[in-house]
């Protein structure tokens, strides 16, 4: 009896050990697949171009006055100079005003002899004293102005082109300060960093989600291509995709350089004026079917 009961506990553990042993090899051979099973991982990368819908001017319009409401009502009056004219002139852009801003603005040779003397102090050099010295000051207003102008992508290239830098034209004649420092503003002769300016044109498409949804099914396809060529080479079949993953895109832009582009939900837009290029690259997990 007791013999029986020992020749039971042996032949049970001997299966248990044969179970562990069958189960640490299919997880050896899953770990030999790529750690998912039977799957193809590969990368599709594809790209859709766009024209631009809409294309952004940026400007400013600033007065300035002895006191900050002389330039308060001097900017008011500019204002609408620039509403009349651009209504009679460009009647197809319209005007985003975008906040007013009001600073004193120093006189830029007063300053610069300033920071003359500060600097002949710190090497040592004597410099006449002159107390209660004044820089002349003046206050100025500044409101940032943005010129949009629609439908551009029924337009061409060249005269897309055309059409902006007649605009740019205008709204200067107009009064309006297009691409150029105010370099009067006590910052521009600050020591510390001054940002840059934002871009001057700024074109962007309102169709974006159709255009983002074109680039996935070319980059879907391009990995379904690539997963095919595989699976070729290794003897097996191509199933139905089981994972799909956007990756970061490199992107390049005039002033940053190249970059990553971190919100795959962000506005398709560019500085250069012509075609919109969206870059999308996908991982894309396949099923190896039997």
């Amino acid at each position: 009896m007791r013999s029986r009961r020992g020749f039971e506990m042996r032949t049970s553990i001997l299966m248990t050990a044969v179970c562990l042993l069958s189960a640490a090899a299919g997880a050896e051979d899953r770990a030999a697949a790529g750690g998912r099973g039977s799957e193809i991982s590969v990368i599709g990368v594809a790209s859709a171009q766009v024209k631009p819908s809409v294309v952004e001017i940026g400007a400013t319009l600033s007065a300035e006055g002895e006191l900050a409401n002389d330039a308060r009502v001097k900017e008011r009056d500019a204002r609408q100079k620039v509403i009349d004219t651009m209504k009679t002139r460009a009647p197809e852009v319209a005007l985003e005003f975008r906040g007013i801003s009001v600073n004193p603005v120093f006189d830029a040779s007063a300053i610069a002899m300033a920071r003359q003397q500060q600097i002949m102090i710190q090497n040592g050099m004597v410099v006449q004293a002159q107390q209660n010295q004044d820089v002349p000051r003046r206050y100025g207003v500044t409101e940032q102005v943005r010129l949009v102008l629609k439908d551009t992508d029924k337009l061409e290239t060249a005269k897309l082109v055309e059409t902006v830098v007649r605009l740019i034209d205008t709204a200067r004649e107009s009064g309006l300060t297009v691409g150029q420092l105010n370099v009067n503003n006590i910052a521009s002769f600050s020591s510390t960093s001054i940002q840059p300016p934002p871009p001057l044109i700024v074109c962007k498409s309102d169709n974006g989600a159709a255009v983002r949804e074109e680039a996935y099914k070319a980059a879907i396809e391009d990995a379904r291509k690539k997963a095919a060529a595989l699976a070729e080479l290794s003897g097996v079949k191509v199933g139905k995709v089981v994972g799909v993953e956007e990756m970061e895109t490199p992107v390049q832009t005039p002033q940053a350089g190249p970059g990553v582009q971190k919100n795959p939900e962000a506005t398709i837009s560019t500085e250069l004026l012509g075609e919109l290029s969206l870059n999308v690259r996908l991982g894309v997990r396949f099923e190896i079917a039997n």
